[in-house]
């Protein structure tokens, strides 16, 4: 905190000509507006950051990586073998995969609607249905449309299959293929149990959790993974 604020007041003496000798604290007259102009700055700046990100990580880079960072956490689990941390290593490991296959559902879609006109105009297309939607007018000339479809898609959360599955059909036009969907379902749901009841089901019952449910479940998000990765990839041709 100290450390902000100290980048806070640098940031007001030179953008404000405020000499080093001059003292800066809140009874500084126009204190209040002079921080807010600094807080409205520092965010502009973070999200020119993302979107610079995202312009230069490509899709397919995302999706890489994503696979890449499964196939190591398969590799971990296959050569744990001591009993006593094995279970909280395979917890660990089995939130974590989910994690994964959520942030990069959020980027590969993020970065897909930059790369993408055709499929970003019929996502907004299809967003101007959602009578819900909100935007006030200086929101709009502050981040743009596309800033508008980032802000709209960090506040999902996708490692709800059914989530996933609807904004992948917004943005490709088609539609998902539920072939893995029920056992995606099942992983998301004992990964629930898992972090937040302790690895207990709703009855009560403990989940039996081994190397092969660890590994049969990675290979499970790996395959619904790339149904989306391949319905994505279809729509990216079809201008």
């Amino acid at each position: 905190m100290e450390l902000e604020d100290g980048r806070m007041i640098q940031w007001m003496r030179e953008n404000y000509n405020i000499p080093e000798e001059v003292e800066i604290d809140e009874d500084y007259p126009g204190f209040g507006g002079m921080a807010a102009m600094y807080e409205h700055e520092h965010e502009r700046e973070e999200y020119e950051a993302h979107m610079k990100w995202y312009e230069e990580h490509p899709y397919l880079e995302t999706y890489s990586i994503f696979t890449e960072n499964l196939k190591s956490l398969k590799v971990m689990i296959n050569q744990r073998s001591n009993p006593f941390d094995d279970k909280t290593i395979h917890r660990m490991a089995y939130a974590h995969a989910v994690t994964l296959f959520e942030a990069m559902v959020g980027d590969i879609i993020k970065t897909t609607l930059l790369s993408f006109p055709h499929l970003m105009n019929r996502f907004i297309g299809k967003l101007s249905e959602d009578k819900s939607l909100k935007f006030t007018v200086k929101e709009i000339a502050e981040l743009g449309i596309n800033g508008i479809v980032m802000n709209i898609i960090n506040a999902q959360t996708f490692h709800n299959p059914l989530t996933v599955k609807n904004y992948v059909n917004l943005v490709t036009g088609e539609v998902l293929p539920d072939t893995h969907m029920a056992k995606i379902k099942k992983v998301i749901e004992i990964r629930h149990d898992f972090v937040h009841r302790n690895g207990k089901t709703v009855t009560g019952e403990y989940h039996s959790v081994d190397t092969a449910l660890i590994i049969g479940s990675i290979e499970i998000i790996e395959k619904f993974a790339n149904d989306v990765f391949e319905t994505l990839s279809k729509a990216m041709s079809g201008e």
